[in-house]
């Protein structure tokens, strides 16, 4: 099992739009989760500047917490794993829907 101590709570999903198709999502990891007012959108591919743009898009937003100078969020990391998720959908088209919950992410 994970360590929690410090860790934030994110989710990443990918839905499918019937106009742009694959949409990933960055949002807080809460039970109670409004994708169209709680998260950040960005359209595959993503590459690290893509990625690293819609986590400060995100923050800025609100829509994430940046956490505290002691356990600040891991940035190039949740960049990294954003590029992945892209990479896996355009790899897998057959892939419609993913929702990874919880994210636990830390610095």
């Amino acid at each position: 099992m994970a360590n929690r101590a410090g860790a934030q709570e994110l989710r990443i999903a990918v839905e499918q739009d019937p106009i742009f198709g694959p949409l990933i999502l960055l949002g807080d990891g809460s039970v109670e989760w409004n994708k169209d007012s709680q998260a950040a959108v960005a359209l595959p591919p993503l590459n690290m500047t893509l990625a690293r743009y819609l986590i400060m898009q995100a923050l800025k937003s609100g829509k994430i917490r940046g956490r505290s100078a002691l356990h600040p969020l891991d940035i190039a990391g949740l960049s990294r794993l954003l590029v992945q998720v892209s990479n896996l959908i355009l790899d897998c088209p057959e892939v419609h829907r993913l929702d990874i919950h919880p994210l636990l992410a830390s610095g």
